[in-house]
């Protein structure tokens, strides 16, 4: 065999290698999708006119609160302190609960559902940034799975028997928040 055969070969055994790991490749890519798929239609999820999943969170003053125990509509965000989005909104739902709280309770209520961060972290954000918000934590983020989040913030607008009307992934402006909290009671 001619020097220049075995050159050959060797650069034909090289890309058939190369193929082969591409094939691979993507391969996985399909399995890990459609594992992902599954397992998010696993979960339930939640979407718009179906029950919400009933979830159980802390207060920060570490009193456990289940969604099923408030009797009203409700606004359901899911969110981090570290999130600029979540930041803009709180700025937003901050004025709207202020205004909304002025000549006694509203007709809706709040709950900011903090998932995967610690009550100490979170009590810190709201003091440093004076937030007087309805916020709970869940450390360990089950909340969040309940209702396949995968992008922070995430609202779910539910009526007083707790299905879906809304829901939007990423911050809402002022006005859009106001119109879909108002439908909420109507």
């Amino acid at each position: 065999m001619s020097k220049s055969n075995g050159r050959r070969n060797q650069s034909r055994s090289r890309s058939n290698m190369t193929s082969l790991y591409i094939v691979v490749g993507v391969l996985a890519l399909a399995f890990l999708a459609t594992f992902f798929a599954w397992r998010s239609g696993q979960k339930g999820g939640a979407n718009v006119g179906a029950k919400a999943p009933d979830i159980t969170v802390r207060d920060l003053q570490g009193n456990s609160v289940k969604l099923s125990s408030i009797n009203k509509p409700v606004l359901v965000t899911f969110w981090q302190t570290t999130c600029p989005a979540c930041q803009s909104e709180f700025v937003t739902l901050q004025a709207l609960w202020t205004e909304a709280n002025k000549n006694g309770p509203p007709p809706w209520t709040l709950m900011l559902v903090d998932i995967g961060e610690s009550p100490d972290t979170v009590r810190a954000f709201m003091t440093e940034h004076n937030y007087n918000l309805p916020v709970y934590v869940d450390p360990s983020a089950t909340s969040g799975d309940a209702y396949s989040v995968y992008y922070i913030p995430a609202n779910f607008f539910l009526d007083s028997s707790h299905k879906i009307r809304s829901k939007s992934e990423g911050a809402l402006a002022g006005p859009e928040f106001k119109a879909r909290l108002d439908a909420l009671t109507k």
